[in-house]
């Protein structure tokens, strides 16, 4: 992998992660001691879409890839069984 935070390791975080959302499977987002769920991205804007689980108001929210990539622990995708 190429070093944290570099353009090539955001681009390859963010590729990972588009797979899956454009194949309808939202990702797991592991941050320090929390996790959330990416459920899209606005390429145009540079940015992802999430829902935590910290309650009322927090169901759909967006950050900048940079900085979302920043905070990640790691990316699960739990692909379903056909």
């Amino acid at each position: 992998l190429a070093a944290r935070g570099t353009k090539r390791a955001v681009r390859r975080w963010f590729n990972a992660m588009k797979k899956s959302i454009d194949a309808g499977i939202p990702v797991l987002w592991g941050i320090p001691g929390h996790m959330r769920l990416i459920i899209g991205y606005n390429k145009r804007n540079r940015s992802i879409i999430f829902s935590d689980s910290w309650g009322e108001g927090h169901e759909f929210k967006f950050n900048k890839l940079e900085n979302a990539y920043k905070m990640s622990d790691s990316l699960h995708i739990i692909t379903p069984k056909k």
